[in-house]
């Protein structure tokens, strides 16, 4: 049987997950509501806000609340701009949709390759790392090619379209 501060704790987190989840789908409401604008990477900014947030008070030693007063003016800001382009170029709702999902796949692939590391500063791309995922590549290819040979089928190969 669950303790009470167990419970107690269960109860404050839905709390606060549920108040999370509410305040984005009001965001998302007030945008296609008010400006009659789709915005799919509503979501997708609200995560980069968190980890944004996450990341400054982890590499400067920053309060929560203090990285928080930071960032959440930069992307309100960033949400303003984004609006007054769509208003400038009289942007439809299906375009805001396609635009507003591009960047929010943009967004997410950044973060999730991990555009950033620990300390902020930008990691890119470089010619070795691309070299290096282009040979790792060309190798698992090599290798269910010698597999077909043998005989041996590999969940590489089954994807394969020769195969």
């Amino acid at each position: 049987m669950p303790s009470l501060t167990l419970l107690g704790q269960s109860v404050v987190s839905g709390l606060l997950a549920g108040g999370l989840y509410a305040l984005l789908a009001l965001g998302l409401s007030l945008s296609w509501g008010l400006l009659r604008l789709v915005n799919l990477s509503h979501f997708a900014l609200a995560l980069l806000g968190a980890y944004l947030t996450y990341q400054l008070g982890h590499a400067f030693h920053l309060a929560p609340w203090l990285a928080a007063g930071l960032i959440v003016p930069a992307f309100f800001a960033l949400g303003v701009v984004l609006h007054v382009v769509f208003a400038r170029f009289r942007v439809t709702e299906f375009t805001s949709l396609l635009v507003t999902f591009g960047l929010a796949v943009i967004l997410e692939s950044l973060i999730q390759c991990g555009a950033f590391d620990s300390t902020l500063q930008p990691r890119g791309i470089t010619r070795a790392r691309a070299q290096a995922s282009v040979d790792r590549a060309l190798e698992r290819s090599r290798s269910a090619s010698k597999d077909r040979e043998r005989g041996q089928t590999t969940l590489f190969a089954m994807f394969d379209a020769r195969g």
